[in-house]
């Protein structure tokens, strides 16, 4: 099972996705500030604040630096758990349910009522793929899947209705939440944070920065399609 975090496809945009990478990369999630929007979500559904990753799958809103993680062997330790849907899209409306949800009082109950416990995820997560998929590769292609309870499999719903997220806080963690396996980055990328790791970061210690591109070396594929050579690999994995 893989863990998968991204950018969006317009973060370039910004200078600040080069740091947000990095805190990914070394597991530094109480580095990096959420959205507006994010904080919002976190707030309404009572998460805390939260590092996310998707469950084998990368989403196309979502295109640029996919950082492709192995999970913890021993989840427990961690405060977090997960859901069967897009957390921010359950919170600000953009998932369709029938019912409807009646008001954010609703959402949150629901987002409650769905949680699934952290070191519950690698039993529970490929039983749902089993009853919901065939082939199970259909999950990562983002096809509805055969059943969902309240929010709607399949049109109008887009994808990250049924995407399993896990939410873990953001804290300093000793052990990191994930390991990073694989990094796909597009080609106009590449360099640009190499550069900002070698010219501009003054926030990590010697020895991060030495294993981070001893890392970054053996551990990142260069493409013009990120989003498509991450999904391959995601399809041999579920």
């Amino acid at each position: 099972m893989y863990w998968v975090q991204a950018l969006p496809g317009e973060a370039r945009r910004s200078s600040s996705w080069t740091h947000v990478l990095r805190d990914r990369l070394v597991s530094r999630f109480d580095r990096i500030d959420p959205t507006d929007n994010t904080r919002e979500a976190e707030d309404g559904l009572d998460l805390g604040r939260c590092a996310y990753w998707y469950v084998l799958r990368c989403d196309d809103a979502f295109t640029r630096c996919i950082v492709v993680s192995h999970p913890p062997a021993d989840p427990s330790s961690l405060e977090g758990g997960a859901l069967p849907f897009d957390s921010g899209g359950l919170w600000h409306g953009h998932l369709v349910a029938d019912p409807v949800f009646d008001d954010a009082a609703d959402r949150s109950a629901f987002a409650k009522k769905s949680h699934v416990p952290i070191d519950s995820v690698p039993a529970e997560f490929p039983s749902w793929i089993a009853t919901s998929y065939d082939p199970p590769q259909g999950y990562v292609d983002g096809v509805a899947p055969a059943k969902s309870e309240r929010i709607i499999a399949g049109d109008p719903n887009e994808p990250r209705a049924w995407t399993w997220e896990v939410h873990v806080r953001a804290l300093p963690y000793v052990n990191p939440p994930s390991v990073p396996h694989q990094l796909f980055m597009h080609v106009d990328d590449a360099d640009w944070f190499r550069t900002f790791l070698r010219d501009e970061d003054s926030e990590l210690r010697p020895d991060e920065y030495e294993g981070l591109i001893a890392w970054l070396e053996s551990s990142v594929r260069e493409t013009s399609d990120p989003m498509a050579d991450a999904a391959a690999i995601l399809r041999g994995a579920i």
